[in-house]
């Protein structure tokens, strides 16, 4: 099984289910412009799911049974969001 590293555009308000392929290992989130980016090493010939991904401001509530991807910071600053990965 070869993995590539690809990158999801992820909506950063609230809950958002994206689609991964079943074998992926997220490595990070970052925003590029205004927008915020997934990147996953994946088996490109994996079956495809949900997965279920969580942005919360800071001072925001911690989702429970999630795992921390990372911490995107737009505008200098001005907003701040951490990403996690729904177990």
């Amino acid at each position: 099984m070869k993995k590539v590293i690809h990158m999801y555009e992820t909506p950063y308000a609230g809950n958002q289910v994206i689609y991964l392929p079943t074998d992926h290992n997220i490595l990070t989130a970052k925003p590029v412009g205004n927008r915020m980016y997934i990147w996953a090493e994946v088996d490109p010939d994996s079956e495809m799911r949900k997965i279920e991904i969580i942005c919360v401001p800071t001072g925001g509530v911690v989702p429970a049974n999630s795992t921390f991807i990372s911490t995107v910071v737009f505008e200098g600053g001005n907003r701040v969001y951490h990403v996690y990965k729904k177990q």
